[in-house]
């Protein structure tokens, strides 16, 4: 068994070795266009992770995890539908630089504005709708987002700014400058560097949480870490536009590193947004790439829904549970690092749909023994209580060891994967296509997930504690759902890559 193992690690560390060697023999290709390209990568997941930690860290102390689901619904996926309407009008009539230049303004701009005005005054914004709830309890969690309208606000900004500049600018950018060959060499290893990005935004959140934590004014403490770890994603956003600029005018313009010809200067995609719609969902092979989307929104969103709880009860101030947040994207990164050192070697050693498939059966393995702590928890107090542990701390670290698998093995398999299913694709499938897939499929999985939860609210508990059952079930087909539509779309993407 041991030698099996070292066997295993050889290969990997010969299949990086060989790939490293390949990327040397061109040092302008590794200078001008691969390290760039990872560095794009690094700065898009830095905001992204930070962001992730931080919408969490504002909205469960104080409100509580079940909120998540009604702002997902009532709130990100109406923002997604209106930004996805925005960015097919701005695509139409702006060049990609440009595109990608107001995108991202944008967004920071809202950060910092959040940071300096809406959080530190924001008793001065927030209505008073105690009455309105305690006569209409049914719409408790509705009246709680409008009453704290700028922390649903940069909930959903935060959710849309992650999807957009990471999921969909940055992988629609590798997809116009690299080919199907290189997309193979090339797309594990951006993830791999990348996760720099993850661990980088995890100390800074923990360092700075912590920094803060023993101030005797807690709110006052909570703002200062905001300013701060806002004032870090505009820094990173204005290297990630200047980044763009280099790339936009040295690489994709240039056919010594981009084979794929493109009159960058007047190169628009012009469809309407009722044809961009009937263009994408009349094709089967789109469709069959948005239910994978989906499925990984809507079971993401079923395992952090219950984990998200279980913090709740443990860490119950903004700034503690901030600090845990930087902590648990530390350790994200780096399990994410060593899952894509393998996640290379299967992508470059093994068939499409092998890697395609790593996720839903890693994710599903997984969620088994998660939701088995938790629905059979009487069998395991006594076990947990010799080693003088409570069952609250063991719930959370195996919660917190799914979440890490199942979005390391996201990051290494779905995205590579995903991204190569659509490389083979015309310039108006990848542009309008992966925005529909990326951003519609992704958040309306979530969304969808969040009806669920909210049906389940109304007709069996409020709590999340008590629907660990359903939950379950649920999350058993949407796995089975993820793996019959990777079978499904590994016959086309064969067929169709072959062709090309």
């Amino acid at each position: 068994m041991l030698n099996r193992v070292a066997s295993k690690t050889n290969e990997v560390r010969n299949s990086i070795l060989t790939l490293l060697n390949l990327l040397s023999e061109n040092k302008r290709y590794i200078t001008h266009k691969y390290l760039p390209t990872s560095l794009l990568y690094v700065l898009s997941a830095y905001i992204y992770s930070l962001l992730r930690g931080v919408k969490d860290s504002i909205l469960v102390p104080r409100l509580g995890a079940e909120l998540i689901s009604f702002i997902k619904f009532y709130g990100v996926f109406p923002a997604t539908i209106i930004f996805f309407i925005c960015f097919a009008k701005l695509a139409n009539n702006l060049t990609r630089d440009k595109l990608y230049y107001c995108i991202t303004s944008f967004f920071i701009s809202f950060f910092l504005l959040y940071a300096f005005l809406l959080n530190p005054y924001q008793n001065y914004f927030h209505p008073d709708l105690s009455h309105l709830i305690e006569s209409f309890p049914h719409f408790k969690y509705q009246l709680l987002m409008i009453e704290n309208w700028t922390v649903t606000l940069f909930y959903i900004m935060s959710e849309l700014c992650g999807t957009v500049l990471l999921t969909l600018l940055f992988w629609q950018f590798a997809n116009d400058v690299y080919s199907i060959t290189e997309a193979k060499k090339t797309y594990a290893l951006f993830g791999l560097i990348g996760q720099l990005g993850l661990i980088l935004a995890g100390l800074v959140q923990h360092s700075v949480s912590n920094y803060f934590i023993s101030h005797p004014n807690t709110l006052e403490a909570w703002i200062n870490i905001m300013k701060g770890m806002m004032i870090s994603i505009a820094m990173a956003g204005f290297g990630l536009m200047l980044l763009y600029r280099w790339m936009y005018k040295n690489v994709l313009q240039n056919p010594e590193f981009c084979s794929r010809q493109h009159n960058v200067e007047t190169e628009k995609v012009r469809l309407s947004i009722k044809e961009s719609f009937k263009y994408v969902f009349s094709s089967h092979y789109l469709w069959l790439i948005m239910v994978i989307v989906f499925c990984y929104g809507f079971g993401v969103n079923l395992i952090e829904s219950v984990w998200k709880n279980q913090l709740r009860l443990e860490y119950v101030t903004n700034s503690s549970y901030s600090a845990f947040m930087g902590k648990f994207h530390i350790y994200f990164g780096c399990t994410s690092i060593i899952v894509m050192l393998f996640g290379n070697y299967i992508l470059r050693r093994f068939k499409w749909v092998i890697a395609a498939l790593c996720t839903p059966v890693g994710a599903g393995s997984t969620g088994a023994i998660f939701f088995s702590l938790l629905i059979f928890k009487d069998l395991f107090i006594p076990f947990i209580n010799s080693l003088d542990l409570t069952l609250l701390k063991v719930t959370i670290l195996f919660g917190s060891m799914q979440v890490i698998i199942f979005k390391s093995f996201n990051y290494t398999f779905v995205d590579a994967t995903k991204e190569m299913a659509f490389i083979p694709l015309d310039r108006e499938f990848r542009t309008k296509g992966k925005a529909a897939v990326d951003v519609i499929g992704g958040r309306f999985g979530k969304s969808f997930g969040a009806i669920l939860q909210q049906i389940m609210f109304h007709t069996i508990s409020p709590n999340l504690s008590d629907l660990t059952n359903q939950i379950c079930i649920i999350f058993v087909v949407v796995m089975s759902l993820w793996v019959y539509s990777v079978l499904a779309l590994n016959k086309k993407f064969t067929k169709i890559s072959h062709e090309e």
